[in-house]
């Protein structure tokens, strides 16, 4: 066979590509039920070589490794074909393989979660209620809007709750995490006192899938992500850099990484920024992330006192400044850091507009019909 590109092979195989950029160029992975494009070739530098690999079944190779795969040709044949010496046949069936990404929880689990969740989250706006008043100004001195906290259905447990038998929702202030149109996880940021009886800060609700991408409903559309280290940093990044083309998501700890369904929202990012704490599980998930893609940037912490992004954003850190350069892309097609910042800045306007009492009263009435 003539010798070819890596890209053309496999587009005499699969058609043309959903979508390239640069040297890189994306497919619907045929060996698995794909249904955004995973599948990702790309040319790498430093080896002078085109590899493919899919960011949902893990599956990757080079041309010899294509032709094995989905033409089901031997290894000999294969090198043969590449180097003119024979016919690349045409490719064989190849069944799809099957590959297990990570479910939900149960439904029965998810209704009866929700239903505890959006009693929190009206809870939290109860004015009657003073140790609700200090979680909300717990949350406020974080620098977390009113609308973001009702947006993100935080809430307040004043105590373990029974939401189904045999398991409690812990006291203290509740995070949901809702991705894909499923509830994944549901969280306490707990009172100090429980904290200490605990030996940790944050304790979940039994059956809880955590190993999740919270915000990842974001992603949809965007092209550039920020990756944080908990929510409550996603939550307060996004008030200055959430919009239509950027998005900021969280594994919800450091030790997390994302499973081959997560990986998928972020294969179609232009650029993946991580930014971590400032301590030794930080540096260790800033060298973890580093394997997850190759559009992903580590982000160094900034020169000033605190931990985390609220820390720094604390002690006078402007978050925007910090960032922009590493907004900044080579590629012609990519936003530039100026039109980000400035469309975020517009919609993040239009979203205070909209008025905080009627997110309220949402809330409470989808409390009010879970309940009923």
């Amino acid at each position: 066979m003539a010798a070819l590109d890596l890209p053309e092979l496999i587009q005499q195989d699969l058609g043309a590509p959903a979508r390239t950029r640069s040297r890189e160029y994306w497919w619907r992975c045929p060996f698995h039920d794909d249904s955004s494009p995973s599948f990702q070739v790309s040319y790498y530098e430093a080896r002078q070589k085109w590899r493919w690999k899919c960011w949902g079944c893990a599956r990757s190779g080079d041309a010899r490794d294509w032709l094995v795969a989905w033409r089901g040709m031997s290894t000999g044949d294969a090198w043969r074909a590449l180097n003119g010496d024979a016919c690349a046949p045409a490719r064989a069936e190849v069944r799809p393989r099957q590959v297990a990404f990570s479910e939900p929880p149960a439904r029965e689990w998810q209704d009866a979660a929700l239903d505890a969740v959006l009693g929190c989250a009206a809870e939290l706006q109860n004015p009657q209620d003073a140790k609700a008043a200090a979680a909300l100004a717990w949350l406020r001195a974080r620098g977390l809007r009113p609308a973001t906290v009702e947006r993100a259905l935080l809430g307040w447990n004043p105590e373990w709750r029974e939401v189904l038998p045999g398991q409690k929702l812990p006291p203290g202030i509740i995070i949901p995490a809702l991705a894909d149109g499923a509830l994944w996880y549901v969280k306490a940021r707990l009172p100090k006192r429980e904290a200490a009886r605990l030996g940790d800060k944050y304790l979940a609700l039994a059956g809880s899938r955590t190993a999740s991408l919270y915000g990842a409903d974001a992603l949809l559309g965007a092209r550039v992500g920020i990756a944080t280290e908990g929510e409550f940093d996603a939550l307060l990044l996004g008030q200055f850099f959430g919009s239509a083309e950027l998005a900021v998501v969280t594994m919800g700890s450091a030790g997390a990484l994302p499973s081959p369904r997560w990986k998928s929202h972020l294969a179609w990012l232009d650029k993946l920024l991580v930014v971590m704490d400032a301590d030794d599980a930080g540096a260790k998930a800033r060298e973890r992330w580093q394997h997850v893609a190759r559009w992903l940037q580590v982000v160094e912490p900034p020169a000033a006192p605190g931990k985390d992004v609220t820390d720094w954003w604390k002690n006078g850190v402007n978050l925007r400044e910090w960032l922009k350069p590493y907004l900044a892309t080579a590629a012609p097609d990519k936003l530039r850091a100026d039109d980000i910042l400035a469309r975020t800045l517009a919609q993040n306007a239009l979203q205070d507009a909209a008025g905080v009492q009627r997110e309220l009263v949402g809330v409470v009435a989808r409390w009010q019909d879970a309940t009923a």
